[in-house]
């Protein structure tokens, strides 16, 4: 009955292993994003007690945090948004962590990190193509937090759907992880990637190395 009411990604031991996997890609890449919002933090608060300051992930005039962090998008709520990502990826840290070493959670809470995710990889690539075509300027740590939260959010939506919190009826939730058994998630998220790829470079070109 206790299982029954907790997710519990180690319900089958068979899916163990991989459950782990997951686990620990989310760690890595949630660690890798909270690292840069500290960084990106840690530059703003730089940058405003010496505005001209030259900040290490300033490469080159594509490649520039710092100008980047001037722009009103880098604070849309009044406070830098590195303070959000600090706050958000120090959770999802956490849950893959404490899930590693056998923590269950209730269904309703991995659906609310789920919105959580969906919420902030729609974000950075709202970020992402605003610094794209509008500010055309990058900043290095913002794309490594558009890379980390890609990955969390994949990692977390395999294992949701795998554990099925959603309660998809039988029938359905068999062809649904037979697609997830193909990879065909992990195709989409590697295509998202790719795609960014290949938009930065068709923007920027030579640019990106001078």
């Amino acid at each position: 009955m206790l299982n029954s009411m907790h997710f519990n990604i180690f319900r089958k031991e068979s899916d163990k292993k991989t459950a782990n996997v997951n686990l620990i890609v989310m760690a890595i890449f949630s660690f890798f994003a909270l690292l840069a919002a500290f960084q990106l933090s840690v530059d703003k608060v730089h940058l405003l007690e010496q505005p001209n300051a030259k900040l290490p992930c300033s490469i080159n005039v594509v490649l520039n945090c710092a100008s980047v962090m001037k722009t009103p998008q880098a604070s849309l709520l009044g406070f830098p948004n590195s303070f959000l990502g600090i706050i958000g990826f120090s959770i999802f840290l956490f849950f893959a962590i404490s899930s590693l070493m056998g923590a269950k959670y209730t269904k309703n809470v991995i659906k609310l990190l789920l919105a959580g995710i969906l919420g902030a990889w729609i974000f950075a690539l709202w970020l992402f193509f605003d610094s794209l075509y509008v500010i055309q300027i990058l900043c290095p740590w913002c794309l490594l937090t558009t890379l980390s939260t890609t990955i969390v959010l994949a990692t977390l939506l395999r294992i949701s759907l795998m554990d099925n919190i959603f309660n998809i009826k039988k029938k359905h939730l068999n062809n649904l992880r037979s697609l997830l058994r193909k990879d065909y998630d992990r195709l989409f998220f590697a295509s998202v990637l790719v795609a960014l790829v290949i938009l930065i470079v068709a923007q920027f070109g030579d640019a990106l190395i001078s």
